[in-house]
């Protein structure tokens, strides 16, 4: 019977706190404090309080906003994103796996895998390039330019590749 009572009471609270919430929300759009206690009813002086508290409250919150309790998902401190993405860059070849035990190695911190792959990606934007055939297998620096992309060969002829995101090359097939 004790249980009953006090639910009650819990979900009257939440009604009259409801309740207030939403006359607060009807002044602040501009309708009189009369017409609000009479809608609401609830004498004017509450309302005025009930007014200048949230007010304040949304000051308050702009001044000083609360910073997240979790942080974002795949995102680290600056510090430790950059340590890991300094490691991605020396050891390009590992895989995300990899990189977190080289990383408990050396600074004794472990990273999600997962979060390895989302640095790699936001760091080292990796783009499919289609290119000639003329280049296809061989060994090539790529150098991007304001309007295309530049390709280098091991014996340092350049290449031009306009459309590179447009149109796709592809090397021919090997014939066995």
């Amino acid at each position: 019977m004790k249980e009953k009572t006090s639910e009650i009471n819990k979900q009257s609270k939440d009604t009259k706190t409801e309740i207030w919430a939403q006359a607060v929300f009807a002044m602040l759009k501009g309708e009189s404090i009369k017409s609000v206690s009479e809608r609401f009813e609830t004498c004017g002086a509450t309302l005025y309080q009930l007014r200048r508290r949230a007010i304040n409250a949304v000051r308050c919150e702009i001044e000083n906003p609360i910073e997240r309790k979790n942080p974002a998902h795949n995102r680290l401190p600056i510090e430790t994103e950059n340590k890991v993405a300094r490691l991605c860059e020396r050891h390009s070849t590992l895989s995300f796996y990899r990189i977190n035990e080289k990383l408990r190695q050396l600074e004794n911190e472990t990273v999600n895998p997962k979060t390895i792959q989302q640095i790699r990606k936001r760091h080292f934007n990796q783009q499919k390039v289609y290119i000639d055939a003329k280049l296809a297998g061989q060994r090539i620096k790529f150098f991007e330019t304001l309007n295309d992309l530049e390709a280098e060969d091991a014996r340092r002829k350049v290449y031009f590749l306009v459309d590179y995101k447009t149109k796709i090359y592809c090397p021919p097939e090997k014939l066995v």
